[in-house]
């Protein structure tokens, strides 16, 4: 049984929200069931309280789950569709890779060994595009990196 004061557009808030009302309803003394039999959360009224948050929880962090696949999703059909539109093989190249470099820094591995091999790899298809092309890339690579910020997670899953 969800709260009415959850904020419903964040669901694992929600769901911790709820995990802490669950505990709150298991730090009180029995309320045994009168008649009731069974497992404990069928004999007793706090215990089966808990298991209604408990039960809320997990369905707010299924959705919270469900909205970063569609998330995932929409930015992976946009760069699809950025691809599409790209000039040339060098300047998508330089997209995909700075897609990606965009998902390690979210994942706090900006500094690691794999983005500095995608930056040589940015710098490389750089290089070797017309300053026209430059331009495009560079632009379409900030709208990438504009979705990261307003999707508040990453987005983007470049195994796909």
């Amino acid at each position: 049984m969800s709260a009415p004061f959850l904020d419903h557009d964040d669901p694992l808030r929600g769901a911790l929200s709820e995990l802490v009302s669950a505990e709150s309803s298991l730090n009180t003394y029995t309320d045994p069931i009168p008649g009731a039999t069974g497992y404990i959360s069928e004999t007793d009224a706090s215990v089966k309280h808990a298991m209604e948050h408990i039960h809320a929880a997990f369905e707010l962090v299924n959705r919270a789950f469900r909205d970063r696949e569609t998330a995932r999703s929409r930015f992976y059909r946009m760069q699809l569709k950025l691809a599409d539109k790209t000039p040339n093989e060098r300047c998508a190249a330089y997209v995909a890779y700075g897609a990606a470099l965009l998902t390690l820094d979210r994942q706090g591995l900006g500094e690691s060994n794999e983005a500095e091999v995608l930056r040589d790899s940015m710098d490389v298809q750089w290089y070797l595009m017309p300053e026209s092309d430059q331009v495009h890339a560079r632009a379409m690579v900030a709208v990438l990196g504009e979705q990261f910020e307003t999707a508040g997670h990453d987005p983007g899953d470049e195994a796909r």
